[in-house]
């Protein structure tokens, strides 16, 4: 007849070695040493020399799953959260997250204060978790700010007509507000300035803008390309009519 004794264990916390029990089920074994995966009892079977953890597996967070946390700091380029659950039961790991400026939104975003503020509710993506800390996206539907609060006077903001008020003190105020509905993306038309739609070429700065009715005047390109201006530049007393005299003296 065997006979059973427990210990209570924590994760990654060694039972024993693999020369005096064998692994068995939430267990791992590492380096010759039987470890726990979860918390919970630690039962050993004497007659079968296996060991086994009685406790319920601790999931933590991977990517991809679904997070919330709350805003405590707002930088110029990331927003910090600090975590308070994960859906399906996920234990957290690690207290802090960012939320990177490149992976609030697919739309530009010129300042993060405009879209978090601190104490703000975000639920949230995990898209990367290493041991410097975990990475969030809100840029896909139904992700953002799920609550608010007015900058103003601390009450709870309401949403209305794609508008976040207040209705204690009647503020109006912006946020990445979350979305069940993914909004397409809106493009504003080029202005019409013509045939170029208001560009012009290169050829057309160096052969003057008689394209457009606008003369050069005194300095428009001659037939050489360069400017009409006599031989000599500036100096009067080596222009274009001396400089012909003197050469046909010549022949």
């Amino acid at each position: 007849m065997s006979k059973n004794k427990e210990l209570i264990v924590v994760p990654g916390e060694e039972i024993s070695s693999e020369e005096q029990y064998s692994g068995g089920e939430n267990t791992f074994t590492k380096f010759g040493k039987v470890k726990s995966l979860t918390l919970g009892k630690a039962i050993f079977d004497e007659g079968q020399k296996k060991v086994s953890v009685e406790g319920k597996l601790i999931q933590t967070i991977t990517v991809n799953d679904i997070v919330y946390g709350k805003v405590v700091r707002v930088k110029d380029s990331m927003v910090l959260l600090e975590l308070t659950s994960a859906e399906n039961n996920k234990k957290i790991t690690s207290k802090e997250a960012n939320l990177p400026v490149r992976n609030v939104s697919t739309e530009y975003i010129s300042k993060l204060d405009n879209f978090f503020k601190i104490g703000d509710i975000v639920k949230a993506k995990v898209v990367g978790v290493n041991p410097l800390g975990i990475d969030l996206a809100t840029n896909e539907t139904g992700l953002g700010v799920i609550k608010a609060y007015c900058n103003e006077c601390r009450t709870e903001l309401s949403h209305s007509n794609e508008k976040l008020l207040c209705f204690n003190c009647g503020s109006q105020e912006e946020r990445k507000w979350f979305s069940d509905i993914q909004k397409p993306r809106e493009f504003q038309p080029r202005r019409e300035f013509g045939e170029n739609n208001g560009h012009r070429g290169r050829r057309d700065f160096r052969r003057g803008n008689n394209k457009f009715n606008k003369p050069r005047g005194n300095f428009s390109r001659n037939n050489f390309g360069g400017q009409n201006r006599e031989f000599g530049g500036n100096n009067k007393n080596f222009g274009k009519k001396n400089f012909n005299k003197k050469f046909n003296k010549r022949f």
